[in-house]
């Protein structure tokens, strides 16, 4: 161990050799050496030296790569700090690297202080300049894979990014734009609500028209609804509001409406009165925006029938001093079924008159 002074003349080695810095493979090795004994101020010059001469050294950049992480772990600060400012140069000799490192630095994105955070951001926003697709992959896979506490500083920092995607995206290139919203879309599979609400945030940013597809492709239309199935309600009742904030103006919810209105032919099988009300809302939801006279006449008659049944047969008695509804009787979910009603009936008034019941009834 020669200590700092030997360092610098190996540096010194390395430097006046410039173009061929790759024959003194002896000195390189030697600095990827002190790492695992070395003193503190001798690891602080190896984290500087070993990106300077990275690209120098093709045959030892596996073994260069994994010298540099390690010190990005040490735990004093300034070495660690030196070390992940020179991640980014580790990629100018190899630009498949940038999803790796992506993903490495996107873990340390939660790391403890200001100062270490706002490097790692640099270092990132780096990557992106250099290559944008591979630097989201790379996050997006701790997206995935990673913990909670890192998947939430991922996500806040994509946000933050694409606040102004102008500012990463390459002008007239929708090649990356389309690749970003690929690995946004394998998200989709593995994320809470709260978190696919902020994958629509991004996909806003990156491209309003495809943010209902995305919706659609989460609550999965092609598949019957299920209304046994929790999970399927819950995702239909919380997507379904999203899908119709990001609709495209001057649309209908045609696909959504159609796969909503099955709730009126299978209300009784969904599995609590509490969810009962929740999917009717979602159908309700759908006709905010307004109806097709073909929708409307597909869904009216479901919803009229099941009005219907749920009408009180007399009387309603009064309950003094209860705040609930009696029993075998939801105020909600004939609210929600009269909104349906009125909002289709205007398409198709002459559903009403064929009727035998009553429109009284219903007043």
């Amino acid at each position: 161990m020669e200590g700092v002074e030997g360092l610098y003349k190996k540096f010194g080695v390395l430097a006046d050799a410039k173009d061929k810095a790759g024959e003194y493979e002896e000195e390189y090795l030697s600095i990827l050496d002190t790492i695992r004994n070395g003193s503190d101020p001798e690891k602080r010059l190896c984290a500087s030296f070993i990106p300077r001469f990275f690209k120098s050294f093709p045959k030892h950049q596996e073994a260069a790569f994994n010298a540099q992480i390690d010190l990005c772990q040490e735990s004093e600060a300034v070495i660690r700090r030196e070390a992940i400012k020179g991640l980014p140069d580790l990629c100018k000799a190899d630009n498949s690297l940038v999803p790796r490192l992506a993903d490495i630095l996107a873990q340390l994105l939660h790391i403890e202080g200001h100062l270490d955070q706002t490097i790692v951001k640099h270092c990132l926003i780096q990557l992106m300049k250099q290559d944008l697709e591979g630097a989201v992959s790379g996050i997006i896979n701790q997206i995935i894979t990673g913990k909670e506490i890192i998947r939430e500083t991922c996500f806040k920092f994509l946000s933050d990014r694409f606040n102004e995607p102008e500012r990463f995206l390459p002008k007239n290139d929708d090649n990356v734009r389309e690749a970003i919203l690929r690995n946004l879309k394998e998200v989709l599979e593995s994320v809470t609500f709260d978190e696919f609400r902020q994958v629509i945030h991004l996909v806003n940013k990156l491209d309003k028209e495809r943010v209902h597809v995305f919706i659609s492709d989460a609550i999965d239309l092609d598949v019957p609804f299920d209304p046994s199935n929790l999970e399927v309600i819950e995702r239909v009742t919380s997507c379904v509001p999203l899908y119709i904030k990001h609709l495209p103006p001057g649309t209908t919810a045609s696909a959504i409406l159609k796969y909503c209105s099955s709730v009126t032919s299978l209300y009784s099988q969904i599995i609590s009165p509490e969810h009962q009300i929740m999917c009717l809302e979602a159908l309700a939801e759908c006709l905010t925006i307004g109806v097709s006279e073909e929708d409307a006449a597909l869904c009216i008659d479901g919803i009229y029938s099941l009005l219907v049944s749920l009408l009180p047969k007399g009387p309603i008695p009064k309950q003094e001093d209860e705040i609930s509804d009696p029993p075998g009787f939801s105020i909600s979910a004939l609210e929600c079924l009269l909104y349906c009603l009125h909002k289709t009936a205007k398409v198709v008034p002459e559903f009403l008159k064929k009727k035998k019941v009553p429109t009284a009834t219903l007043r």
